[in-house]
C-alpha cells in the first residue's frame, strides 16, 4: 500500500472515480457507436460482450482492438474513430446506466464528508452529458475529462487536476477505478488505488497490482476504513 500521512481524521477526505466500468456501464452506447462506425466502412460489426473486452485506454485503441479481431487491421484507424466519435456523441447516454449500488455510495460518501471528482479519458464534453443524463452531476465537485488542456491516465495530470478542483492534498485523496490505466495514475501521483471486479479490463483486476478490490461498489466504505486503519 501507499505510504502516505493520514493523521487527519476523516482520511480520506478526497475520492476521485474513473467512470466507464467504474461508476457507469456504458458499453452499449459504446458499442452502438463502435458498430455504426464499422458500419460506415463496410466492416462486421461486434457484440456487446465483445465490445467489452475490447474496451480500455480510450477510444482508438478500442478501435485498434476491434479491427484486429475483424480483420480490418488495413483500416484507417483515424478515419474509423472520426466516425465513432460522430456516433458516440450523437447518443453517448441512451443505454449507459450507473452500477448497481452507485447513487446509493455516493450520496452515503457525501454525507460522511467526502469530497467527490470524475477522472476519466473520455472526452469531458461528453462526461458532462453522460453525468447530466443520469442525474449526477452536481455530486461531483470537478469532472476531469479528455480534453487539449492535460495529458491523458496514466499521466497523473488529470488526477492531480481532480483533486485540486475539489480542494483536497494528494496525501488526502484515494482514486476508484478499474484498470491498469486507472493503477498507472494513482501510482504516478502516490495515492492508494480501489479497483473494481467487474470494470473494463483485459487482466483480471485482482492481478494489476491495486491496494485494494471491490466486487460491488457497497464494500468501498469499509475498504476505505480499512486502508485508513492500515496506515
Amino acid at each position: 500500500m501507499t505510504a502516505l500521512s493520514r493523521g487527519a481524521s476523516g482520511w480520506p477526505r478526497g475520492l476521485v472515480f474513473d467512470l466507464d466500468g467504474t461508476l457507469v456501464d456504458s458499453v452499449g452506447d459504446i458499442a452502438g457507436a463502435l458498430n455504426a462506425a464499422l458500419a460506415d466502412h463496410a466492416l462486421p460489426g461486434l457484440s456487446v460482450d465483445e465490445v467489452r473486452r475490447l474496451v480500455g485506454r480510450g477510444a482508438e485503441v478500442t478501435i485498434q482492438r476491434a479491427l484486429g479481431q475483424i480483420g480490418g487491421g488495413n483500416r484507417d484507424v483515424a478515419s474509423v474513430h472520426r466516425a465513432f466519435v460522430r456516433h458516440y456523441a450523437a447518443h453517448p447516454a441512451r443505454q449507459t446506466v450507473l452500477y448497481p449500488g452507485a447513487r446509493d455510495l455516493i450520496d452515503g460518501l457525501l454525507g460522511a464528508g467526502h469530497r467527490l471528482a470524475i477522472c476519466t479519458n473520455k472526452p469531458e464534453v461528453l462526461t458532462q452529458v453522460i453525468l447530466d443524463a443520469l442525474d449526477v452531476t452536481a455530486l461531483f465537485g470537478a469532472v476531469i475529462g479528455e480534453s487539449n488542456r492535460l495529458p491523458r491516465k496514466p499521466d497523473p495530470a488529470m488526477l492531480a487536476a481532480a483533486l485540486d478542483g475539489i480542494g483536497v492534498a494528494a496525501d488526502q485523496g484515494v482514486m476508484i477505478g478499474d484498470s491498469a490505466t486507472d493503477v498507472g495514475t494513482a501510482r504516478a501521483l502516490g495515492i492508494p488505488i480501489v479497483l473494481v471486479s467487474f470494470g473494463y479490463t483485459p487482466v483480471p483486476a485482482r492481478d494489476l497490482g491495486a491496494d485494494a478490490v471491490i466486487d460491488h461498489l457497497s464494500e468501498l466504505p469499509g475498504v476505505l476504513a480499512t486502508l485508513a486503519g492500515a496506515a
